[in-house]
């Protein structure tokens, strides 16, 4: 089964206050092995799980635009398991004025 064949539910988190750097160290209290340095000359950078045991996948995108209201950081989260994008959704925003988009 490829990827692209399977229907992926989405989480969009936004946020003006959101750099790259915030967006990492956010991930790191949730995933494992997400590195701590980050090349901050890259607009978006990727992570993708596959979770052997429930053979379900977990992508990650984070971003730090410039946008026609300044810059703004983005967290997109796709999924095929629905338990997953609820754990990322629920997760600790608070030091971020955030939008939070489920698709």
């Amino acid at each position: 089964m490829l990827l692209s064949d399977l229907q992926l539910s989405e989480i969009r988190i936004q946020s003006p206050k959101m750099d790259l750097q915030d967006q990492v160290q956010w991930l790191q209290n949730i995933l494992p092995d997400i590195p701590s340095i980050v090349d901050d000359m890259k607009e978006e950078i990727s992570f993708k799980y596959k979770s052997s045991f429930c053979n379900t996948f977990l992508i990650v995108v984070l971003s730090y635009k410039n946008t026609e209201n300044g810059f703004c950081g983005e967290i997109v989260i796709k999924t095929d398991n629905y338990s997953v994008l609820t754990i990322m959704k629920v997760s600790n925003f608070s030091p971020f004025n955030t939008y939070i988009l489920l698709l």
